[in-house]
């Protein structure tokens, strides 16, 4: 059995998550911003098997709450071996593009308070000697595009941050895994239009918990995206201009 810790619990994708952990009998500790769902979803993930949750609703761009939030997690789980971040928005290119003040905004909700975030859980780690840091990303942040720069460019930020910090724990047991997402059809991306690329968040929560366990380091979900944007990287920039990404 594990002890984890969910940084926005109330996502989708990490509901999908959260249910086939607690199927296996583990303990939860959920960080969310809105309290109903917090309680709906610690009923639901009881129902499910979870040995034991408890929630805790609260800003994530405050640093000494992420630092309040790890400790009481710490307590009450008796020890965090995994901690999975999956918090995040995704803005109005359009309307953001033409605000500074939006835009920083949204740098500081995307990318630095996960950053933050991940500072705190890497000291508590490093002190452990042993967990899991896992963080769902994207691969908007692989590629530029004039689509969503704006929420890319702090995907990029995470992706460049992990892989610092995995550097960092080298020859260590303490593991850190980036998922890099390709389209899923969530609540957060409704209003998008859907093809064959897109996937509902349970087609893939297998794969991410899997990795989660398995220590991986860099994963791209679905499978294709890694393909997609391999070949996106070695597209000449003129070609992606035509392309109008």
């Amino acid at each position: 059995m594990k002890n984890i810790i969910v940084f926005g619990a109330s996502s989708d994708i990490a509901i999908s998550c959260e249910k086939l952990w607690a199927a296996e009998n583990n303990s939860l500790f959920l960080v969310a911003r809105n309290q109903q769902k917090l309680d709906e979803l610690t009923d639901l993930l009881l129902q499910s098997g979870a040995k034991s949750i408890e929630s805790y609703c609260c800003d994530f761009k405050s640093v000494n709450d992420m630092k309040i939030v790890v400790s009481m997690a710490d307590k009450f789980l008796d020890g965090i071996d995994i901690a999975f971040i999956a918090h995040g928005s995704l803005p109005n290119q359009l309307k953001y593009q033409n605000n500074p003040e939006l835009t920083l905004e949204d740098i500081k909700n995307n990318a630095l308070s996960t950053v933050s975030i991940l500072t705190i859980l890497a000291n508590y780690f490093e002190e452990k000697k042993s967990g899991k840091i896992a963080l769902l990303s994207s691969v908007a942040g692989d590629i530029g595009k004039a689509s969503n720069y704006i929420y890319g460019s702090s995907k990029a930020m995470l992706n460049l941050f992990m892989a610092g910090l995995r550097l960092r724990f080298s020859n260590t047991d303490v593991s850190v895994t980036t998922i890099k997402l390709g389209y899923v059809d969530t609540k957060m991306t409704s209003n998008f239009d859907k093809n064959f690329l897109w996937v509902k968040p349970h087609f893939i929560a297998k794969s991410i918990v899997k990795s989660i366990d398995k220590s991986k380091e860099e994963v791209y979900l679905p499978k294709i995206w890694f393909f997609i944007i391999s070949f996106l990287k070695i597209v000449p920039i003129r070609i992606l201009k035509l392309l109008k990404l």
